[in-house]
C-alpha cells in the first residue's frame, strides 16, 4: 500500500470553491507524485460529467474514464480532507480520494476504499485528523 499511498498523497485542511476545484486538485496530487499523466484530471472531470464521483457518506471518489489507462503511469491515490466539505451536486464530501489504478488494480483499490469508508467513523476520524499519520493509519490497518 505505501507505492499507492504515502504521506505526499494526503492533503489537510483544504477549502474548495466547487467540486471541480477539488477534483483537479485531486489529480494534481496524482500528477506532481508520479502516478498520472496531466490528461488524466480531464478524464476525472468527464467521469464526473457523465456519473457522480459523489458516493455518499460524505466521500467522492474522482477517477478516471474507463479509456484513461494510456494516462496512468502507475496505480496511486490521493486524500484530500476538507473539513467545511465541498458542494458535490447537492450533498458535501469531507473526503475526497483520488484515484488512478493500472493493470487492472482500479477494482482492488476500490474495495480497500470502500471497507475504509463504510465505517462513518472513520470518515469523522479523517476529516478531523490533525495529521497524515492518522489517516495513512486508517488505510493501512486494512
Amino acid at each position: 500500500m505505501s507505492e499507492v499511498l504515502n504521506l505526499n498523497n494526503i492533503k489537510l485542511n483544504m477549502v474548495f470553491d466547487n467540486k471541480i476545484e477539488a477534483i483537479k486538485y485531486a489529480g494534481n496530487i496524482l500528477v506532481e507524485n508520479g502516478y498520472v499523466k496531466e490528461d488524466y484530471i480531464q478524464s476525472m472531470l468527464e467521469r464526473d460529467k457523465d456519473l457522480s464521483v459523489y458516493i455518499g457518506n460524505n466521500i467522492a471518489i474522482p477517477h478516471g474514464m474507463p479509456d484513461s489507462e494510456s494516462y496512468i503511469i502507475k496505480s496511486g491515490i490521493s486524500i484530500i480532507q476538507v473539513p467545511d466539505g465541498v458542494d458535490f451536486d447537492g450533498e458535501l464530501a469531507y473526503v475526497i480520494i483520488g484515484i488512478a489504478g493500472k493493470n487492472n488494480t482500479h477494482m482492488e483499490i476500490l474495495e480497500k476504499i470502500a471497507l475504509v469508508c463504510m465505517e462513518e467513523e472513520n470518515i469523522e476520524i479523517i476529516r478531523r485528523a490533525k495529521n497524515k499519520e492518522d489517516i495513512l493509519n486508517i488505510f493501512n490497518n486494512f
